[in-house]
């Protein structure tokens, strides 16, 4: 973890009527593997992607759900081929894995599992996606039945479905062998013990209270021994204990690993200096904070600067109970989102008591390819001398509100709650305008929220 020099972190439920209709259906027989360039599987999700370049409407976001199938990493293949085809002939604009794997944790289901079309196209609204995809590998006799639908998040009408049978080549050989014939279980939780508070001596113990978690005591900033950790098929959470939280972030910097949930559970009051969220060393990494007594804990900032700030391939989640608080005459929003970083505000979490002085946004900036899930919680007495007392949202930054409350938040220009240029979905939640009292927004040109340059701008409360 870096500390800035300066002066001085889900889960939804959404219920659809179905009503499916088929657009178009290709079947082809089994085809023979050649002696010479792609595997069969690969030749099959090859033409799977040509398929779908050609009946998904250009310009589409798109997301790829879920393929079920005999194993994990079968699963895993055929999904990143799929995402990596899509990408490279830039016809759709593709969900990012790392965001759909985040999901797929909170709502408990597996890429090789059974996902049923309502959760599916519930992921697909939360994306702002217009189609999804999923689908299914299965046995039949010495062979494989691939089949890949597509179907319109709007309407749920199936917009295509491609159907191929396959032989059994090295390839599918080797990720069923290597994955096992069944699909991979939760995996288990593991805690670890950060240092600085331990003896020397400590040695990995497993919690008989907690059959269920292997505990780790960490003595120095060394990943715990591979023998004491469980099983961990897909993505890991890790609780990370003992020590401030600045000690307990450092100990994750040094130990990230790839696809892996932090856990750090807050136990009182904390002041922490501006952070870097930055793991070097792994990617998909996430970060969730939480109160470890249900009673409300601050994390205040101590001298100026963003309090996190959120770095490419970092999620940082806040859960209920925690508040981040900053203080007036600060420079610097309290929380900044980059480039493929994301936040990620449950339900009684607080962003309160910042003010910017000389940069947009006093609670949250996200910045070009930055996102800002905020599915509940509160953003208040926040300020920005310029655009989004609350949330200011860049160019091609994004910004979906599914929950929570914004109130008491000031802009010096615009959007009191929410300034955007870039994407801003609204389907839940409170944003309140001038006319909500002492609970106002307020702004020079949209109490509430300002889109754009602020032509389109509200000074009422919008709720949903």
């Amino acid at each position: 973890m870096k500390t800035k020099k300066t002066i001085a972190c889900g889960a939804f439920a959404v219920i659809f009527a179905l009503v499916f209709a088929a657009c178009a259906t290709t079947s082809t027989a089994v085809a023979p593997a050649e002696a010479s360039g792609l595997d069969e599987l690969s030749r099959a999700v090859r033409d799977v992607s040509d398929y779908l370049n050609d009946t998904v409407p250009a310009g589409s976001m798109i997301v790829f759900v879920n393929v079920e199938s005999p194993s994990v990493e079968l699963s895993d293949f055929i999904i990143d081929d799929l995402i990596a085809n899509a990408v490279n002939d830039r016809i759709f604009t593709v969900v990012d894995r790392q965001r759909l794997d985040l999901i797929r944790a909170e709502q408990g289901f597996q890429l090789s599992g059974d996902v049923d079309d309502e959760t599916a196209l519930g992921i697909g609204r939360f994306f702002g996606a217009q189609t999804i995809v999923s689908g299914r590998v299965s046995a039949l006799g010495d062979n494989f039945r691939l089949t890949i639908r597509a179907l319109d998040v709007q309407t749920a009408q199936v917009q295509g479905q491609y159907n191929r049978t396959i032989g059994t080549s090295r390839t599918i050989g080797a990720l069923i062998g290597s994955g096992g014939a069944q699909v991979a279980q939760a995996p288990g939780r593991q805690t670890v013990q950060a240092p600085g508070r331990q003896p020397a001596t400590a040695q990995a113990q497993t919690q008989a209270h907690q059959p269920a978690r292997a505990t780790v005591q960490v003595p120095t900033l060394a990943p715990p021994p591979p023998a004491t950790a469980p099983a961990q098929p897909t993505r890991p959470e890790v609780i990370v204990e003992g020590g401030n939280l600045a000690e307990r972030l450092q100990w994750i910097e040094a130990n990230a690993a790839n696809n892996t949930l932090y856990h750090i559970e807050i136990n009182a009051n904390e002041t922490l200096a501006p952070q870097i969220l930055s793991f070097a060393r792994a990617r998909n990494v996430s970060v969730r904070l939480t109160s470890g007594t249900g009673e409300e804990w601050f994390i205040s900032l101590s001298g100026n600067g963003a309090l996190f700030t959120i770095e490419p391939g970092v999620t940082l989640i806040l859960d209920n109970g925690i508040t981040l608080e900053g203080h007036n005459g600060n420079n610097a929003p309290l929380i900044v989102i980059n480039d493929r970083g994301e936040l990620i505000m449950n339900d009684g979490a607080k962003i309160v008591g910042n003010s910017s002085a000389w940069r947009s946004g006093g609670a949250v900036l996200v910045n070009a390819q930055g996102t800002f899930s905020m599915n509940g919680g509160e953003i208040s007495r926040n300020s920005s001398s310029n655009n989004g007392g609350g949330v200011r949202v860049e160019p091609n930054g994004r910004f979906s509100m599914t929950g929570g409350l914004m109130t008491g938040n000031i802009a010096g220009d615009r959007g009191g709650g929410v300034s955007t240029a870039g994407v801003f979905i609204k389907t839940g939640g409170t944003i309140y305008g001038s006319d909500g009292g002492i609970n106002a927004n307020r702004a020079s040109w949209g109490g509430s929220a300002a889109i754009g340059g602020g032509s389109n701008h509200s000074d009422t409360t919008v709720r949903l």
